[in-house]
């Protein structure tokens, strides 16, 4: 019986425990909210960036020379596993595919080969300059070098209708202001091609608003939608009502969004030129 006794108590004193740091965890996430919401979206950026760098220095080398996701990403003949892309690039009737992928990383996580095609995949990442310096350093040769550029300023860059998809994968949610990214993809693809988005559900809330997460991306009434404190949410099948038919469904954790440019879309934007429909709140009008 006393054995007994000690189990309970030992459970309760558990329990308690575990409340106790749930209850830390849900006031930190709450005090980082509230701070993440008082500052600018780039301020926030900006802040995260060293942290960021830091991760990486840190991580990169162990994962490409240990992680099997890594290695596959570090292998110019690595097929193509999305099976969504796997699907979007079986669509299109040309034998070469152009692929941008949005906030790419040190490596982009895409596969480098399909049967049959060819695919030409370029790389961005606002940070892509502090990555090669420490791929250079760890000796590691990426298979798509990555192209230094924030996904506000992709027109900036390339041009209109260039390419035939356009990814972004658990990327977004560090932007500035993922909003005007998506337009930007979208204004990038070529008409009748494609976005496609991959994004952990409530991501910044999932990582406690720390280093670059600042975005959380949610599907309400079956569309996408992009939050943060201190911001309304942002109903993307309104904001791209005219340019894309938007496609989205949850994938265990994950938020896909498939956007399906449209023949009839309004004509790109001109590099530099601010959207129509953007962020509300104290972002409007910047």
């Amino acid at each position: 019986m006393s054995a007994r006794r000690g189990d309970r108590a030992r459970l309760i004193e558990a329990s308690k425990h575990f409340a106790k740091r749930l209850g830390a965890a849900r006031a930190y996430r709450f005090l980082r909210a509230l701070s993440v919401g008082r500052k600018e979206p780039v301020r926030v950026w900006r802040e995260g960036l060293r942290d960021e760098i830091a991760f990486w220095e840190q991580v990169l080398p162990a994962r490409v020379a240990t992680d099997p996701g890594y290695r596959l990403r570090a292998d110019p003949k690595a097929p193509m596993s999305d099976p969504l892309m796997n699907f979007l690039i079986g669509r299109i009737p040309e034998e070469s595919v152009s692929i941008i992928d949005v906030g790419a990383g040190p490596l982009t996580a895409l596969g480098k080969t399909y049967p049959g095609k060819r695919l030409r995949i370029t790389a961005t990442d606002p940070l892509a300059a502090e990555y090669v310096r420490i791929m250079e350093e760890a000796g590691i040769s990426p298979p798509v070098r990555p192209i230094e550029c924030l996904g506000e300023d992709l027109l900036d860059r390339f041009q209109p209708g260039t390419f035939d998809i356009a990814f972004a994968r658990n990327a977004l949610d560090h932007c500035i202001d993922p909003v005007r990214v998506i337009e930007n993809m979208v204004d990038l693809v070529k008409d009748g091609r494609f976005v496609l988005l991959r994004h952990l559900r409530s991501v910044a809330e999932l990582n406690l608003y720390r280093g670059l997460h600042q975005w959380n991306f949610d599907i309400e009434q079956g569309q996408l939608v992009i939050w943060r404190t201190g911001r309304e949410r942002v109903d993307m099948g309104r904001v791209l009502h005219d340019t894309a038919a938007v496609d989205c469904f949850e994938e265990g954790p994950w938020v896909v969004c498939l956007l399906t440019k449209k023949a009839s879309a309004a004509p790109p934007r001109s590099p530099g030129e601010r959207p129509t429909t953007h962020l509300v709140g104290r972002d409007a009008g910047r």
